[in-house]
């Protein structure tokens, strides 16, 4: 079901209230350490064809961006931010999916007894839609670039770049990699499983395991019409084009097992 006005304007709420739940002290949060990252952020910039910004959780805002960023990503240079930029070229649909996401992700980071950020990163594939340009589909890696002197989440350091697939009808996608565990942890509503029902999801398992409409009906004591029905259910929540890329999607997910 597609999201409404109201549904952005509450997710941006949370969010907000999330971050000022955050106990910053102003005076110790040290921006000279900023000024250190600029070099390097800047020589990163010339070497590759990313677009970088820095987000301060503090002050709500972006307090770096690259030179070329607004070229790279097709933005207007009146645009003075990098988040309203996304705001304007990014479909409703998506705008709140990755702010749901980030907020979820952000929720699941703070009440981690164990505050190493660093070791992980939020990965992001989405599609902007600039008004003088054709639709492209971004990745987004948000790591963590500085906490603060009571080891709270700080600086975000966000690189953006052309996705190497792109197919610009694949759903958003978010995820949260550990990269010392090399373990993903998927934002559910990223995809459609999340709103599969069980029957759905069961059946979406005896495909996995290459079973035909005939023999699940059997199983399940169900039409064949019933089955093909929850056939055709699954690929429109999950977006897909058939059933195999249903299955594909889910076992990326650890979902199913083939």
């Amino acid at each position: 079901m597609p999201y409404g006005f109201s549904e952005l304007q509450k997710i941006r709420q949370d969010y907000l209230q999330l971050i000022e739940s955050i106990p910053y002290v102003e005076e110790d949060l040290n921006y000279t350490l900023l000024d250190r990252h600029i070099p390097w952020l800047q020589k990163m910039d010339q070497m590759n064809r990313s677009a970088i910004s820095v987000f301060d959780m503090y002050k709500k805002t972006h307090v770096y961006m690259s030179p070329s960023y607004k070229n790279r990503l097709g933005l207007p240079q009146e645009v003075t931010e990098a988040a309203d930029g996304f705001d304007q070229f990014m479909t409703p649909d998506d705008l709140v999916m990755l702010m749901k996401a980030g907020y979820h992700f952000l929720k699941l980071m703070l009440s981690r007894e164990n505050k190493n950020y660093h070791q992980f990163m939020l990965v992001n594939d989405y599609c902007i839609h600039p008004p003088d340009g054709k639709t492209v589909r971004l990745t987004e890696q948000h790591s963590i670039l500085e906490t603060d002197l009571h080891d709270n989440i700080w600086l975000g350091l966000s690189i953006i770049t052309l996705s190497a697939d792109q197919n610009v009808h694949e759903p958003v996608r978010s995820r949260l990699v550990d990269q010392e565990e090399d373990m993903v942890t998927e934002f559910p509503e990223s995809n459609g499983f999340a709103n599969l029902t069980v029957r759905e999801k069961e059946i979406l398992s005896l495909i996995s395991e290459g079973l035909a409409s005939k023999q699940i009906a059997d199983r399940l004591h169900v039409s064949i019409h019933t089955v093909n029905t929850h056939r055709q259910n699954i690929i429109k929540k999950m977006n897909v084009a058939n059933s195999a890329e249903a299955i594909r999607m889910a076992t990326l997910l650890g979902i199913i097992k083939v």
